[in-house]
């Protein structure tokens, strides 16, 4: 079956939707139940010494024996150069990012029945272009190398004109109220399906 995948790794929870192409233009976007608890998992990692990397709920539950095994936050780290140690490994934030966006697409393969025809990922729009850069490095290294990048504001604002109807030049404030960070940004729609920033965007 042909669809598109979205991802959002959150500093705090990860959440994903598909929009299976034979609905045809009416097709709505559905989310892909991620947890045994809702549709989206904590953005955790549990990395063994040996043995199968774990995400989300289960590797929130392994971390309760094994702490120190666990990643959490890394979304905050992303492009820094110093790695995260969990005793002899050396990881660093963007690759534990990837890991997470990999875990995601397997399971929207596993309910979809194949891989999607496009994967489509958040980010926040302040980060620049080096950011960028070892994003779309790791997230190839792990299999994902034709990923849409799009920034978290213009994904929010695709959403809103997808439901309610927006004129060419309308400006609309979206703001981001996140499990650890609050973004601000102003965008102008430029064409049919397309947003601009209107401004810097803010964030703390």
């Amino acid at each position: 079956m042909s669809y598109a995948l979205a991802v959002d790794v959150g500093t705090s929870f990860t959440a994903a939707a598909v929009v299976r192409f034979h609905q045809g233009p009416s097709a709505v976007p559905e989310c892909v139940p991620l947890g045994a608890r809702g549709v989206s998992v904590p953005s955790v990692v549990y990395f063994p010494e040996e043995g199968t990397v774990l995400v989300g709920e289960a590797a929130e539950r392994r971390g309760l024996d094994s702490p120190e095994r666990v990643v959490r936050e890394f979304k905050r780290r992303i492009g820094d150069d110093v790695p995260i140690i969990l005793g002899t490994l050396a990881l660093h934030p963007e690759d534990v990012f990837a890991t997470m966006a990999r875990w995601v697409a397997d399971r929207a393969a596993e309910r979809e029945g194949g891989p999607a025809s496009a994967v489509f990922l958040t980010h926040p729009a302040a980060w620049g272009n080096h950011r960028l850069s070892v994003i779309r490095d790791a997230l190839a290294a792990h299999g994902l190398a034709d990923v849409t990048l799009l920034p978290e504001p213009e994904a929010a604002a695709l959403h809103y004109a997808s439901q309610v109807r927006v004129e060419e030049g309308s400006t609309i404030a979206v703001y981001d109220l996140g499990g650890g960070t609050f973004d601000t940004a102003v965008l102008k729609k430029s064409g049919s399906s397309r947003f601009e920033p209107a401004g810097a965007s803010g964030g703390h």
